[in-house]
């Protein structure tokens, strides 16, 4: 027994050290936010939308890597009707975010900024007719994107770039498919 309390000591320890434990007064002002935020009826709807499973970077913790599979980089009309019905139809009333993801949804620029232009005109048929963008990128392809998106790019509300802690630490963990480091050219994005 002493051997399974130990175990479960590490994985609480290990959960603590990630930020996954609130504070008892933390947890209270977040349960205020929302509750202020509901009763405002400005409580936006999201989702989370993988773009593809493909990625430029071979990251040494990556989750998706283990689970990859080949995705098409294109989101097909069936998949962006179906994702329209289901937010008319389990969705309050107000604005949705959808939440760009992948792999890299950035890993094919053309097909990212094809998705929002395509979920931008099937939402348009609906009651929710202006979606918000937020996108979570390694930043690698940013910079084309930025030039790519045109008059998309107000719908854009967040755009979070993953970096990982300090130069050395982010290229020891983040390499290119070639072996090579990548924080300069993230940060340079």
């Amino acid at each position: 027994k002493t051997g399974e309390f130990d175990k479960s000591i590490e994985a609480l320890t290990a959960l603590d050290s990630e930020g996954l434990f609130y504070e008892e007064s933390e947890e209270d002002a977040l349960i205020d936010i929302l509750e202020s935020l509901a009763k405002a009826g400005s409580k936006p709807t999201h989702y989370r939308l993988v773009l593809t499973g493909s990625c430029d970077l071979t990251c040494s913790y990556c989750m998706q890597a283990k689970i990859r599979k080949t995705m098409d980089n294109r989101l097909n009309a069936k998949v962006i009707d179906d994702l329209v019905r289901y937010v008319e139809y389990h969705s309050p009333p107000g604005p949705v975010e959808i939440l760009l993801m992948g792999g890299e949804p950035l890993y094919n620029v053309e097909a990212a900024v094809a998705a929002i232009r395509e979920l931008r005109g099937a939402f348009s048929k609906s009651e929710r007719n202006d979606p918000r963008f937020k996108l979570l990128t390694n930043g690698l392809k940013l910079s084309a994107f930025v030039d790519s998106i045109g008059s998309n790019a107000s719908r854009i509300r967040d755009i979070q770039v993953s970096v990982d802690q300090d130069r050395e630490t982010h290229d020891r963990v983040k390499r290119d498919r070639s072996g090579n480091p990548t924080f300069h050219r993230v940060i340079a994005g």
